[in-house]
C-alpha cells in the first residue's frame, strides 16, 4: 500500500470480515489506484495496480479499471454500501473516482446506504 494509511490494528478484523462474506454477498475492492509521491496536485502521478504501488507513494483515488468494475456492478445491484470517497474527493485531482461511482450508484435501482461524510461533507 506505500505510505498509504494502513490500521494495522485492523488487518486481522478486516480478513475475518472478508472470509465470512465469501459466498454470501460480492465484496468489491479496488484492482487499481491513481497513487503520487505526495498528496499534493503537482506531484507526480501513475495509475498502478496494487501489487505495483511503490513504496514510498501514497494511493489518493481509485484507478480506471476499478472505476469500471465498480460501475458494472452496481448496474445489477440491489443494495450498495458505501462507507466514504474512493479517494481524496475533496481535492479535483483525486476527485474523479469518488464523482464516477457516485454517478453510477445514482443511475442505478439499487438501494443505497451511505454513510454521512460521503456525500455530505463539504
Amino acid at each position: 500500500m506505500g505510505k498509504s494509511l494502513v490500521e494495522e490494528d485492523q488487518i486481522g478484523f478486516s480478513a475475518t470480515l472478508l472470509e465470512r462474506a465469501k459466498g454470501k454477498v460480492k465484496f468489491l475492492l479496488p484492482q487499481d489506484h491513481i497513487a503520487a509521491e505526495r498528496m499534493d496536485v503537482q506531484a507526480k502521478r501513475e495509475i498502478v495496480k496494487n501489487e505495483k504501488i511503490p513504496s514510498d507513494w501514497i494511493c489518493l483515488d481509485i484507478g480506471p479499471e476499478t472505476v469500471k468494475v465498480f460501475s458494472e456492478e452496481i448496474k445489477s445491484a440491489k443494495t450498495i454500501v458505501w462507507n466514504g470517497p474512493m479517494g481524496v474527493f475533496r481535492d479535483g485531482a483525486f476527485s474523479q473516482g469518488t464523482f464516477a461511482i457516485a454517478k453510477a450508484v445514482a443511475g442505478s435501482s439499487a438501494s443505497a446506504l451511505w454513510e454521512g461524510e460521503t456525500l455530505w461533507q463539504q
